[in-house]
């Protein structure tokens, strides 16, 4: 097995990537990756569907870097040319592979769709002495081709088929090979905090942690993640060293603190609820079902989430969660009165022990001097005991619902551990 230090570069094929109808998710799935197993990612480029761009990029990068990866442009249409830009910069020719054919028609059996496919169909062409890993999940198989040293990383452009070959089959084959040494590395997840307010809390700490921790700090609608890395050396006592560096600052950061790495304000709640016994439902105005959507992501949270009550409408908030009217007339839908009774209802409606409860201004329209856009009032009631928020946010429509949704989860996670 080779161990060195190896670098890549990322480059993605479509012009729909570059025109912004595509958002590229695989340049943060791909990065995330290679950090995890200690592979430099020095550069990211997009270029569009044309062969003469396609070769020049390759040949440059791979000039570079160790590992070329490549995604898009591998399908079955007249613009999925990758392969034939990838065998023109290797100067290889492209080859029938008669494996290819049967796996796909396979696939296309498994999800209940006939087979009709050309034996000279441009899927089905490989550059010579390429590896080909089978897509399970797709038609379009990743590739590898290898000329001395370089190799070059072909995969489809779809997320979760990139995913499924890069994580299932490729990543599998680069591990086979080499030995990697990757970071020791630990993200603190933190909420209600800015990221100027987290530096300044942990600056008095700071210059008591070991030189060779490396602070990031990663904000996100009002969350921070603070990752702690330390490079790979393998001296014996560095996971004790970044882990008493990870416990001084979560110390000095509760409460704010709600986990670790991939945990999520999802999980946590959901945590909280399964120890208490309790479920959860929500009422919602402003996030119109968002905040139940990051709730019922975690799988498993059907043993301690109820449902949710949209409740857009004044006559819903009324009729539904038995807000009064005058309350309604009196204050506004925007308002701490209205998002209690909202909470309160909830209870009631969905025969929970905790309900949370938003409402706001989200925009782009609909504010007013005394509520702008990003007004939005938070609740959450067990029933006996109710505690509401305020909060104005300063993002774009969307960015206000899922910061309103963070926060709503925060509320709800510090009520579960008073």
């Amino acid at each position: 097995m080779k161990k060195v230090n190896i670098k890549a570069a990322y480059l993605a094929v479509g012009d729909e990537l570059l025109i912004g109808q595509t958002l590229n998710t695989n340049a943060a799935y791909l990065g995330r990756w290679l950090n995890r197993i200690g592979v430099d990612l020095i550069e990211s480029r997009t270029v569009m569907d044309r062969e003469y761009e396609m070769v020049e990029a390759m040949k440059q990068m791979l000039n570079k870097v160790d590992w070329l990866f490549v995604t898009g442009g591998l399908g079955p249409t007249k613009d999925d040319i990758t392969k034939k830009a990838i065998a023109k910069t290797f100067q290889r020719p492209l080859v029938y592979d008669p494996n290819l054919v049967r796996h796909v028609e396979e696939f296309l059996l498994r999800i209940g769709k006939i087979p009709t496919l050309k034996d000279t169909s441009d899927l089905f062409l490989i550059p010579q002495g390429s590896k080909v890993f089978y897509n399970d999940q797709g038609t379009a198989p990743a590739i590898l081709v290898e000329k001395e040293d370089k190799l070059l990383l072909a995969f489809p452009g779809v997320p979760r088929e990139f995913h499924h070959l890069l994580g299932d089959k490729v990543g599998h084959e680069l591990k086979k090979r080499y030995t990697f040494c990757p970071p020791l590395q630990t993200t603190i997840l933190t909420v209600g905090l800015g990221e100027p307010m987290v530096e300044r809390a942990i600056e008095s700490i700071r210059s008591k942690l070991p030189q060779e921790v490396a602070l990031a700090f990663l904000p996100h609608y009002g969350m921070v993640k603070i990752r702690l890395t330390i490079p790979p050396k393998k001296a014996s006592d560095d996971h004790q060293r970044l882990e008493s560096a990870v416990s001084a600052i979560e110390d000095v950061l509760r409460p704010h603190v709600f986990g670790r790495d991939e945990d999520t304000l999802s999980r946590s709640v959901g945590h909280l609820l399964m120890d208490s016994g309790g479920f959860l439902g929500t009422a919602e105005s402003c996030t119109g079902g968002f905040l139940a959507h990051k709730i019922t992501s975690v799988p498993g949270s059907s043993a301690y989430f109820k449902g949710s009550i949209v409740s857009y409408a004044n006559e819903v908030k009324q009729n539904v969660l038995g807000v009064p009217s005058s309350l309604l007339q009196k204050w506004g839908a925007v308002s701490e009165p209205v998002a209690r009774k909202m909470a309160e209802g909830a209870i009631n409606s969905l025969g929970v022990q905790l309900a949370i409860s938003t409402t706001g201004v989200a925009g782009p329209g609909g504010g007013t001097l005394e509520k702008p856009i990003g007004t939005v009032w938070v609740a959450v009631s067990n029933g006996t005991r109710t505690h509401a928020q305020k909060f104005v946010f300063p993002y774009d429509r969307l960015g206000n619902i899922e910061a309103t949704s963070i926060q709503a989860l925060d509320m709800a996670r510090r009520f579960l551990s008073e």
